[in-house]
């Protein structure tokens, strides 16, 4: 259902989008320092030179989404049903994508544009205790290495039974909560900030009977040690220590910079771009659609160059399976570092197989369509063989789900690839 749902949105929605030259954006200015829209609202984009004080050779420059809005990523749950809405950005591969409920910046939902209203925003920007209680409450932090020390709010509320729900449009509908996860290692359904609103939440809230991937079995399963390793007893705090002291030893310092003064870009007429067209290019377009707050605006995206893959491992260590995090750098963010993924490859060429491994989920996802245009990323998470040695470095650390859950309820401790890739477990759940 939610698939015929979302494919009948795609047709309804009449996407157009074209490429655009950077310096004929409507409403936006493109000098030789900045991107940025005529109300300075939105967001711009800015050069950042990143500067390591322990060892220069990992200074680098590049443009920057610059956006310090918190915006809303939001879930409304009742009884067993989650509210979906079919969320339609000019970015997404296929356009139309699986969104929470509200998903809006603060310029959207304050209709800078001057379009139509944000539907259900109340119930996150008002307290309503009798009515409904928030579940999760974080904040979240977006693409470490695209925007500039970037957070959005991740919420989810149960309604009280009895709460009555206004009438709603079929860009929203209610479906089991089930059958959302389910769905999640299909390619291009589920969009980027739904994936991160469900992953920053206690995955118990979930499921029917507050137990995370329930099994009867002792099968020795990928379930059953999933939940083990949920479940994990005597779980310690050592990953906050970890974490901590990484950030001590890894200090950064982030500078804004003009555009036309980065190292290795150029900045011209049509398109901001590397001088090696490998890393990734802002363009700009022009969107036309039905199903969105206003029908017809232009703006900037980011466009990676090459097709990504976000890798987590996994592997059994002492009876528990547990999960390769290594940190990972935050452009803007005081602490410089998050837990990210085992593995994030940027370059289509780069090789990471490892003897005897295998795939246990995968989806290919395309990144937030509001900021960047068809950037298409495989998300994977793989087991290792307890005999094989997996690479790390100072940086790694290998989690149980118990201290996985633990960090994602935290503001600004994870990265937005990391929650994007552990959703993949949520089909278990």
């Amino acid at each position: 259902m939610l698939g015929r749902w979302i494919t009948k949105r795609r047709d309804l929605s009449k996407l157009e989008v074209d490429v655009i030259p950077i310096s004929k954006i409507n409403n936006w200015t493109c000098t030789d320092k900045k991107i940025i829209h005529e109300t300075n609202n939105f967001f711009s984009i800015v050069g950042i030179e990143v500067h390591c004080e322990e060892n220069k050779e990992k200074d680098w420059e590049q443009p920057i989404i610059l956006q310090q809005e918190v915006g809303i990523l939001g879930f409304i749950i009742k009884d067993n049903k989650i509210l979906l809405q079919a969320k339609t950005e000019p970015g997404n591969v296929n356009g139309t994508q699986v969104g929470p409920s509200v998903q809006a910046t603060v310029s959207n939902y304050r209709r800078v544009h001057g379009g139509d209203e944000t539907k259900f925003l109340r119930y996150f920007l008002e307290l309503d205790d009798y009515n409904y209680e928030f579940i999760s409450n974080s904040l979240q932090l977006e693409q470490g290495t695209r925007f500039m020390n970037k957070s959005n709010r991740n919420s989810i509320i149960r309604l009280r039974n009895g709460h009555y729900f206004e009438d709603i449009d079929d860009r929203f509908r209610w479906f089991e909560i089930k059958e959302l996860l389910s769905l999640l290692e299909e390619d291009y359904l589920i969009n980027t900030d739904s994936r991160s609103s469900l992953v920053s939440c206690n995955w118990e809230k979930l499921t029917k009977n507050n137990v995370a991937f329930f099994t009867t079995s002792q099968d020795n399963g990928l379930k059953y040690q999933l939940n083990k390793s949920y479940y994990q007893k005597h779980t310690s705090k050592r990953i906050f220590g970890v974490l901590e002291a990484l950030q001590n030893r890894n200090k950064y310092n982030f500078k804004i910079k003009d555009l036309n003064k980065l190292r290795n870009w150029r900045v011209g007429e049509e398109v901001i771009i590397d001088d090696d067209q490998i890393e990734f290019a802002v363009n700009g377009f022009k969107v036309s659609v039905t199903d969105r707050e206003v029908p017809f605006w232009e703006q900037p995206l980011l466009h990676n160059l090459s097709f990504g893959r976000v890798i987590l491992y996994c592997q059994m260590k002492d009876g528990i399976l547990k999960f390769l995090l290594n940190a990972q750098i935050i452009i803007g963010l005081v602490e410089a570092l998050a837990w990210g993924s085992s593995i994030q490859i940027t370059k289509e060429d780069e090789n990471s197989d490892l003897e005897g491994q295998t795939v246990l989920l995968e989806c290919i996802q395309s990144e937030e369509g509001g900021r960047f245009y068809q950037s298409r990323c495989m998300y994977q998470i793989i087991g290792i063989p307890e005999r094989v040695k997996v690479p790390e470095t100072e940086m790694s650390y290998w989690a149980s789900l118990a201290e996985i859950q633990n960090i994602v309820f935290q503001n600004n401790m994870t990265s937005n690839e990391l929650r994007s890739v552990l959703s993949l477990l949520l089909k278990h759940l």
